[in-house]
């Protein structure tokens, strides 16, 4: 006959995990998007101004960077903030960012289905708790509010290993 699946916390508990789940993500963007700016870090000014030709010049396969330049990587990334900045404005960073923003809130979403998936709890008590050990990871913390496509990139890829192991 079966077990009875294992219940680790109490209701009480359980209750408060979810919260803190929530809770991390949502003072993970708003440190970052509060914090100060690091949009002229790293390769950041390269990505806002691909995405800004594509808006501005319509550079879609091709964008250019400062008129000058080619860009030096695929332009997913861009495609999908050209719409926002169109939207909100050049000038925005919050803009320029939203799609590693999108793209942090996905990967939580999918990483706490995942846990709750695997837990033997029925109210997937191990879910939320990995969307918190996921928030609140330094890389995760950074990439969220990047200009980049790293976000994104890390969201692909765990869409790719959550659909491979699915179908073994």
């Amino acid at each position: 006959h079966d077990n009875p699946p294992r219940v680790w916390v109490g209701a009480l508990s359980h209750r408060l995990i979810v919260t803190m789940s929530f809770v991390a993500v949502i003072l993970t963007l708003a440190a970052r998007m509060l914090g100060p700016s690091d949009l002229y870090d790293q390769t950041q000014p390269k990505t806002v101004s691909y995405t800004t030709d594509i808006v501005a010049n319509s550079h879609w396969l091709l964008p250019i960077e400062r008129g000058e330049f080619p860009a030096t990587k695929p332009p997913l990334y861009n495609w999908f903030a050209a719409p926002f900045v169109a939207l909100i404005g050049t000038s925005s960073e919050l803009a320029h960012k939203f799609p590693s923003v999108l793209a942090f809130l996905t990967c939580w979403v999918v990483i706490v289905r995942l846990g709750r998936g695997l837990d033997d709890d029925p109210r997937g008590t191990l879910g939320w708790l990995a969307g918190i050990a996921f928030a609140v990871n330094y890389t995760m913390f950074k990439r969220a509010w990047l200009a980049r496509p790293d976000m994104l990139l890390t969201l692909w890829r765990l869409l790719g290993w959550v659909s491979v192991t699915s179908l073994l």
